[in-house]
């Protein structure tokens, strides 16, 4: 699918996708709830961490060394790091760059891949799940308070997600 142009997050769906687009669960119980064979990808610092943490095997990390703003810390950001080779891209905050979608894309050709986000990552859980086969599973962080969202990959969840996209501005350059 991709994008050919950078997107840009609309000021009237700011407040929609406040809300969760799947199943709100804690970080710790997602390795008890996801089976080993799960192709499963984290958006977010403190998903990736606990997740990695809790055993999982992960397809693909998206991340920007920061939980709410705030540097996530050295011990966190070495298991980060080693996870997989990481791609470093930029991604301005309330955008989606064609250079973060299109390293999302090739890290699914890969077994394991690392994107690390120069800017915010919060955005890129809606290309994860629109370039993701279908049966995968999306997690990325709701404010570390409240856990989780789960997203399984499936016709409707890429509709849905299809939609959101689609209202998205595209970039004049």
């Amino acid at each position: 699918m991709g994008t050919d142009k950078d997107l840009i997050l609309p000021e009237s769906l700011r407040g929609e996708l406040k809300k969760p687009y799947g199943k709100l669960t804690e970080c710790s119980k997602i390795p008890k709830i996801l089976k080993k064979r799960d192709r499963v990808i984290a958006v977010g610092d403190s998903v990736s961490y606990s997740l990695i943490s809790g055993g999982l095997s992960l397809s693909l990390i998206i991340w920007d060394g920061r939980t709410m703003r705030r540097p996530i810390g050295e011990a966190k950001l070495r298991v980060l790091r080693k996870y997989a080779p990481v791609r470093r891209v930029r991604n301005p905050a309330a955008m989606i760059s064609k250079e973060a979608w299109d390293a999302i894309t090739s890290g699914f050709e890969k077994q394991r891949a690392s994107i690390w986000v120069e800017g915010e990552e919060d955005l890129l859980a809606i290309p994860a799940v629109l370039e993701a086969p279908i049966g995968a599973k999306v997690v990325y962080g709701f404010p570390p308070e409240q856990g989780a969202i789960l997203i399984d990959v499936d016709a409707k969840s890429k509709t849905l997600f299809q939609d959101i996209i689609s209202k998205f501005e595209k970039s004049k350059k």
